[in-house]
């Protein structure tokens, strides 16, 4: 029981990784890339898609 709950839970970690990326570097398109990492991350083509976006888009800049 408890190895699956543990299971479970470093298998989200992993999964929403793409999004924590996007979020914590503050990318411009941090909500597509988090609707791209629910609707395709299930498949490993649609979750490195989403870390590609999360890492390879620019920064937004901050309005002074």
């Amino acid at each position: 029981m408890t190895v699956s709950i543990i299971a479970w839970a470093i298998g989200l970690a992993v999964y929403i990784i793409p999004s924590a990326v996007a979020f914590k570097r503050g990318v411009v398109n941090k909500w597509s890339v988090l609707v791209v990492n629910l609707a395709l991350g299930w498949t490993l083509l649609g979750w490195v898609i989403a870390l590609a976006m999360a890492v390879r888009t620019q920064r937004e800049v901050a309005a002074n």
